[in-house]
């Protein structure tokens, strides 16, 4: 699947960065993109632009957030929810509402709980054997957070400068050591772990 940027040129040039003035749009489209995809690798498996189709996803019932009892949390792989297709537990159906629930906001009482499903009865312990079918991300690029959107802009402007300073009209992408993401200022380092999985422990 195609990396869809989380943050446009224009709105890059107006963040106020110094030492970008007479960038070339082409390449730093790429930087763009090879931006999106670092941010995206360190805070895997989160895709932050949805993609156009729900997809089924694998998870592990004895590892869900939640009480070691009941083990009533599942976290899904990204968030916010768009669609939830179909949950079955063991090869059996489980509804929305009379057995689950979604939850896409940060809870008061539960550590981040956007992104999770809940089962008041508690999900089965098993390895693989719940399959969850979801749409998840943001739509549209517009829904990006926007502290998000500012470290992409940081990062795409230090891949500018590596570029710049080996002389070259265009950069490699998918390439790039996670480690440049180190390089950021401390606030856009809290961004991007901010905008990270859930809890940073996925139950899959």
């Amino acid at each position: 699947m195609a990396t869809e940027p989380i943050v446009t040129i224009e709105q890059v040039k107006a963040m106020g960065f110094r030492g970008i003035d007479g960038l070339s749009d082409q390449v730093f489209d790429t930087c763009i993109l090879a931006a999106t995809e670092m941010i995206q690798r360190v805070n895997a498996p989160r895709i932050y632009i949805a993609p156009a189709a729900a997809a089924a996803e694998d998870y592990n019932g004895a590892w869900c957030h939640g009480d070691s009892a009941s083990h009533e949390w599942l976290s899904l792989s990204n968030y916010p929810i768009i669609s939830i297709t179909a949950v079955t537990e063991d090869g059996a159906a489980v509804t929305f509402g009379s057995d689950y629930t979604a939850y896409n906001t940060l809870d008061a009482w539960v550590d981040m709980a956007r992104g999770k499903i809940r089962k008041a009865a508690g999900w089965a312990f098993g390895f693989a054997n719940i399959v969850v079918t979801h749409r998840s991300g943001y739509t549209d690029e517009s829904l990006v957070p926007w502290d998000l959107k500012q470290a992409a802009g940081a990062l795409s402007i230090l891949f500018y400068r590596v570029v710049q300073s080996l002389g070259h009209d265009s950069i490699q992408r998918g390439d790039g050591n996670v480690s440049l993401v180190n390089d950021l200022p401390q606030i856009y380092q809290d961004a991007i772990f901010r905008h990270g999985p859930v809890g940073r422990t996925i139950c899959r």
